[in-house]
């Protein structure tokens, strides 16, 4: 089972905000529920890329991706950026055995950070599987869910934190 928040309208999560930092769309994986795979032959195609920032994070298994005008099989451990306007072509197949988390992000706080990360000049990076990065997507989609006092706040804390 996964979790998954869309931003404020259901149809289209793609927004560019001049807030400090918020969140379009949330992806993390319940590590506590059984194993989740992608449907055979899920392709996301998004060739002009999108508005916001996408950051995801290969948790099990691994996933094909178009970059760079390359294709690669990148395995778990892997996380992925993509800047606003960068093509996003991506897929899973069943035997890849993938299990993925993401969050589509943006504010005036984003490009800071992923400069700082290092992120902006190496958007592939392999950083082992690390439970910690899947659990605070999953921290940052309950807090949308909730949506407590200062739950941006807290978001935000944990997205630098993630970073």
């Amino acid at each position: 089972m996964a979790y998954y928040i869309n931003g404020t309208n259901p149809r289209n999560s793609e927004f560019v905000s001049t807030q400090l930092f918020r969140v379009n769309s949330c992806y993390a994986i319940d590590e506590g529920r059984e194993e989740t795979r992608h449907e055979p032959g899920l392709l996301i195609r998004r060739p002009e890329g999108r508005r916001d920032y996408q950051l995801l994070y290969i948790w099990r298994g691994q996933g094909k991706y178009l970059l760079s005008g390359r294709e690669r099989l990148l395995p778990a451990g892997t996380v992925i950026l993509y800047a606003p306007g960068v093509p996003q072509i991506y897929s899973y197949r069943p035997e890849y055995r993938c299990q993925v988390g993401w969050i589509h992000f943006t504010g005036t706080l984003a490009e800071p950070l992923l400069q700082r990360s290092g992120l902006m000049d190496a958007p592939v990076a392999q950083v082992g599987e690390l439970p910690e990065i899947n659990r605070l997507l999953l921290r940052i989609v309950r807090e949308l869910q909730r949506q407590e006092t200062q739950y941006e706040d807290q978001v935000t804390a944990y997205f630098i934190e993630l970073v």
